[in-house]
């Protein structure tokens, strides 16, 4: 089951450029822990997002990192920081808020809403402000696409470049959950090969 499910989240990812965490933890997270189901996330997000990232060669990707680099380093920071509560909240809380957060964002993107353009005065504290919001949730869960989605959205930015840019901050968010939960021991010598082995079915359906 678990496979099968990485495998829909490879296809919808490469389709529309995120979605592996929403449908893989959505489904294993019914039948194993929680610190379990966050676990197996972390290297196919990590490897799925990499080969996004440089579809369009390294120095388009470097001119787009440097051109959301706010929004990267807020979201690393928050992502560190609260990878460490996924040991100490209970999974049904866990399990609540990530339920929550995402049913609000299909709400809200199947209604057709669209936030107003930032202005450039204010752009970068909003930048910052979604870096923040979607590391807390990213790392509680591995989760932390929806509130960066949303404001590239509103910059109206092209297909490939908004791709490359949620790629880019989800690539850099999956290298500090890797260290974050080898800390934290949800990934270990169990979790880290059973990690490995869903890029596999993900990367098949992405290719």
């Amino acid at each position: 089951v678990a496979t099968s499910r990485f495998a829909a989240g490879g296809f919808a990812t490469v389709v529309v450029g995120f979605a592996l965490p929403l449908i893989a933890l959505s489904v294993t997270g019914a039948f194993l822990p929680y610190d379990v189901s966050v676990a197996l996330l972390i290297v196919p997000t990590l490897v799925s997002n990499l080969f996004q990232s440089l579809r369009q060669g390294h120095a388009a990707a470097l001119e787009t990192f440097r051109r959301f680099w706010r929004m990267n380093l807020g979201l690393a920071v928050a992502i560190a920081i609260s990878a460490q509560l996924v040991v100490a909240l209970p999974d049904r809380l866990l399990f609540g808020i990530i339920g929550v957060s995402v049913t609000f964002f299909g709400i809200t993107q199947l209604a057709g809403w669209r936030p107003a353009l930032p202005t450039a005065r204010h752009r970068a504290v909003v930048e910052t402000a979604v870096a923040v919001v979607g590391g807390f949730f990213g790392g509680l869960s591995g989760i932390w696409g929806p509130p960066l989605i949303v404001y590239l959205l509103a910059l109206n930015m092209p297909k490939e470049e908004m791709v490359r840019a949620q790629s880019l901050s989800f690539l850099l968010g999956s290298v500090v959950l890797l260290f974050a939960h080898l800390h934290s021991g949800i990934l270990n010598a169990v979790t880290l090969p059973v990690s490995a082995w869903m890029t596999v079915p993900t990367m098949v359906c992405m290719f």
